[in-house]
C-alpha cells in the first residue's frame, strides 16, 4: 500500500512539469513588473534596496547593476555598487583610492570630462582586473613640486595583465592625450594590450615608419610611439585620427608572416612589424610610402586619396603584396592621367576593388582576376572596358559606377554612351546582384530609354531604384540600381524580346507621383561632388 502511494506515474510527472513551468513562468512575470518598478528608481536607491532579498538582489544586478555611471559623487555611493562591470566615471572632482566595492568585479572602466588631481595609478591598482579602459577629456593635473606628484612619478609601475583594449580622446585639449599616453607607458604594464585608439580634434602628426625601421631610436620619440613599441608583442590593431578621418593599422600576427614572393632589391628588407590592415581617411601622406615598402603581408589596403606622383609607389606596393591582397581602394583626382588595372593580375586573393580616382581613364580590366567579387570604379570608362568586365569577372556579385565618364567622354561619339545592349550584357554575369550608375550625366548614360527599358523587366526578382537630384524645383534623373534576386533565372528570361520605348521628355507631374509611389526614389544633392 505504501509503495502504491510513493509509486510516481507518467501523470504525476506530466503534472508537476505544468505546474513547474508554469510557476516559472508567473516568476518571469513578476520579474519583469519588478525591473519596470525599480527603473523609476535612481543609481544610489537602487543599490540601497538591493540587500532586501535575492530575487530584488538579482533584478537589480542582472536589470541594471552591472553599469552604472557616477558623476560628481562620493565614495559612499561607489562602495554601493559592488557588483559593477562597466562603470563611468564622470566629473568626478572628489579624491579616492580605497573602499572601491567594484574593484573585483569591473571590466570596463571609463574616465570622462575629469581633471584627475588624485594618483590615478593607484586607483587603476585596485582595478586590475578592466579589459577595457577609456578616458574622453581627461586632464591630468600634477603641480610640480606638490606632495601628491612626488608620490605619483615615485611608486613602482602597475600592472594590468587582462587589459586589451584601450582607447584615449580628447576634443578640448591635445597635451591631455600626452599626459594620459606617457602616464600609462611610464607607470604600467600591460600583458594582453591589443587595440589603441587615439581620437583628437587636432591629432599629433607621428612618424609611424619608426615602428618599422630595424633599429628604432625611440629615445626623444612621441609618448604614442613609445607606448606602441612597448606593446608591440602583443598588439593587433592601432587607431589614431579624428573620429570621422582615422589611419587604421592592423598588425599581422608573427606565426602567419610570409616571406616576400618578389626578390628585395639592396635597400629593402622585410620590417619586425609586418600589416594586415592599412586603412588611411582622407589623404595618404609621402612619408607613408617607405612605410609600405617593407610590408609583404596587406590584406586590406585602403590608401584614401593619392597624389598622382605617387601612383608608382602604390603599384610596387601591390605587387609586393600580390599574394595576400583581398581588398584595395584608392581615391584621389587627376586630369587625363591612366590607371592601368594590369597591376591587379597577379592578386588571386583579391575580391574587393575600389578604384575611386576621378577623370583618370581605367585600362586594362580583362587582365583583373577573376575571383573579383566587388568592383566599384569612380570616373571615366570606356564602353570597351566595360565590356570586357561583362564577358571576363564572371564571379561579380556587386558592380557600381561613378561619375561615369561625365567630362573624359563629353561630346564623344554616340555609341561612346552607356545603352540598352551593355546594361544587358553585365546583367548576364551569373552572379552578379546589384548593378548600380550613381551621379552619371546623360553625357554617358541613355537615361531615358535605359530607365524605360529597366522599368519594362522590373518584377520580383529585380528592383529598380532611380536616382535624382534636384535643380530649380524640378527632379532630374542622375542614376539608377538594379537589385538582382538570387532567383533570377538569367537562362530563361528573354533578352531579345522587343521593348516598346517611347520617346519621351519630361515626365507629367502625374506620372512621376505614380512612378514614386511604384519603386524607391532618392535624391542625391550632391552629384557634382568628390570623394
Amino acid at each position: 500500500m505504501e509503495s502504491e502511494q510513493n509509486e510516481v506515474t507518467p501523470e504525476l510527472i506530466t503534472a508537476n512539469s505544468s505546474y513547474n513551468s508554469l510557476d516559472s513562468g508567473i516568476q518571469s512575470l513578476l520579474n519583469e513588473e519588478t525591473a519596470k518598478i525599480f527603473a523609476f528608481l535612481n543609481v544610489e536607491e537602487r543599490q540601497k534596496i538591493r540587500p532586501v532579498c535575492k530575487r530584488w538582489k538579482k533584478i537589480v544586478d542582472e536589470t541594471f547593476g552591472m553599469k552604472i555611471r557616477i558623476k560628481n559623487s562620493t565614495s559612499e555611493l561607489i562602495s554601493m555598487c559592488p557588483n559593477a562591470i562597466d562603470v563611468e566615471l564622470n566629473s568626478m572632482t572628489i579624491p579616492f583610492e580605497s573602499g572601491i566595492s567594484f574593484a573585483q568585479t569591473v571590466k570596463i572602466l571609463r574616465f570622462t570630462s575629469i581633471v584627475v588631481t588624485y594618483n590615478l595609478a593607484n586607483f587603476l591598482r585596485n582595478c586590475c582586473g578592466i579589459t577595457s579602459l577609456f578616458f574622453t577629456n581627461v586632464v591630468i593635473d600634477q603641480p610640480i613640486g606638490d606632495e601628491w606628484s612626488q608620490k605619483f612619478w615615485r611608486e613602482e609601475t602597475v600592472a594590468l595583465p587582462l587589459l586589451e583594449k584601450l582607447e584615449i580622446k580628447c576634443f578640448n585639449f591635445a597635451e591631455g592625450i600626452s599626459d594620459v599616453t606617457r602616464l600609462l607607458h611610464d607607470r604600467f604594464d600591460f600583458g594582453s594590450l591589443k587595440e589603441i585608439c587615439i581620437l583628437a580634434q587636432n591629432p599629433p602628426t607621428l612618424p609611424l615608419e619608426l615602428l618599422f625601421a630595424e633599429t628604432p631610436d625611440l629615445t626623444n620619440a612621441h609618448c604614442i610611439l613609445q607606448l606602441l613599441w612597448k606593446n608591440q608583442d602583443s598588439l593587433t590593431r592601432f587607431q589614431i585620427g579624428r573620429q570621422n578621418y582615422p589611419i587604421i593599422m592592423k598588425f599581422l600576427d608573427k606565426d602567419k608572416v610570409r616571406e616576400p614572393a618578389i626578390p628585395l632589391g639592396r635597400n629593402e628588407y622585410v620590417a619586425a612589424i609586418q600589416l594586415e590592415e592599412f586603412l588611411v581617411h582622407p589623404y595618404f601622406r609621402e612619408e607613408w610610402a617607405p612605410l609600405l615598402r617593407t610590408q609583404f603581408n596587406i590584406i586590406n589596403l585602403d590608401i584614401g586619396s593619392v597624389n598622382v606622383s605617387r601612383w608608382d609607389d602604390i603599384r610596387q606596393v601591390i605587387i609586393r603584396n600580390s599574394s595576400s591582397l583581398q581588398c584595395f581602394t584608392i581615391g584621389g583626382l587627376s586630369f587625363g592621367q591612366v590607371w592601368d588595372c594590369s597591376v591587379f593580375e597577379s592578386c588571386h586573393s583579391l575580391t574587393t576593388l575600389n578604384i575611386m580616382i576621378s577623370h583618370s581613364h581605367k585600362f586594362n580590366m580583362h587582365r583583373i582576376p577573376q575571383q573579383l567579387l566587388n568592383l566599384h570604379l569612380f570616373g571615366p570608362v570606356s564602353m570597351e572596358e566595360i565590356m570586357s568586365i561583362a564577358e571576363n569577372l564572371v564571379n561579380l556579385d556587386s558592380l557600381k559606377f561613378s561619375h561615369l565618364g561625365r567630362i573624359a567622354i563629353a561630346g564623344g561619339p554616340e555609341d561612346e554612351r552607356v545603352n540598352i545592349a551593355l546594361v544587358k550584357a553585365l546583367l548576364k554575369l551569373p552572379k552578379l546582384r546589384l548593378l548600380s550608375f550613381v551621379v552619371c550625366s546623360s553625357l554617358s548614360i541613355d537615361w531615358d530609354r535605359i530607365a524605360q527599358w529597366c522599368r519594362s523587366i522590373e518584377g520580383d526578382d529585380i528592383v529598380l531604384e532611380e536616382h535624382f537630384y534636384q535643380m530649380h524645383g524640378e527632379n532630374c534623373r542622375n542614376g539608377l540600381t538594379l537589385k538582382i534576386s538570387e532567383n533570377f533565372d538569367r537562362g530563361g528570361f528573354d533578352w531579345d524580346r522587343e521593348v516598346t520605348i517611347a520617346n519621351t521628355g519630361e515626365t507629367t507631374e502625374g506620372s512621376q507621383s505614380q512612378l514614386a509611389h511604384r519603386r524607391s526614389v532618392h535624391f542625391n544633392l550632391s552629384t557634382f561632388s568628390f570623394p
